[in-house]
């Protein structure tokens, strides 16, 4: 505990930290400075996860919290908009993986209740954690000879959301699988 210091710094810029604290509910690290307001580390269970075991592996799924499906009815803004305005949380499960060596390819399952694949994504390669959102929609299969944006028109089409239940994620990369 405080024995090595290790630098981490995202996108925020160089500056005095005032005060820091972990929300309670979220698990996010918030930063207060004096000059920009405050800075949000959203969810470093990662970093607390992070010890010797994890980083001497090759690749290691960090544990997940349950995710919740939002719908929206419509996308236009409210007066709160005007005001105040601040990045939400992305939608769908949030898969974070560290890779100790870089490799070309990282892909991603979502197996459902049953065990059958239900989802495909595609990890960034690279040393490091890495943060990948899982949409909680069933992968469309791919059609032979079609590419995935001509698809329904505009852009890529989007399978079914998921019900709720319990799913499970594989993630492949250097020759493993966790």
């Amino acid at each position: 505990q405080g024995v090595s210091w290790t630098e981490l710094r995202g996108n925020m810029p160089t500056m005095a930290i005032n005060d820091l604290v972990i929300h309670p509910r979220d698990n996010d690290l918030v930063l207060a400075t004096h000059s920009r307001g405050i800075w949000i580390l959203d969810d470093i269970s990662p970093l607390q996860e992070l010890d010797s075991a994890v980083v001497a592996s090759d690749l290691h799924l960090f544990t997940m919290e349950p995710a919740e499906q939002i719908r929206r009815q419509r996308k236009i803004s409210h007066t709160g908009d005007a005001v105040f305005f601040g990045e939400n949380p992305p939608d769908g499960a949030i898969i974070q993986y560290w890779m100790a060596r870089d490799s070309g390819e990282v892909s991603i399952t979502v197996h459902g209740p049953r065990g059958s694949e239900i989802a495909r994504l595609e990890g960034a390669p690279g040393v490091g954690i890495h943060r990948v959102i899982w949409d909680l929609r069933i992968s469309e299969p791919e059609s032979p000879g079609e590419p995935a944006e001509g698809r329904r028109g505009f852009g890529q089409s989007r399978g079914p959301l998921v019900p709720p239940g319990t799913y499970s994620v594989r993630v492949s990369a250097l020759g493993s699988q966790v």
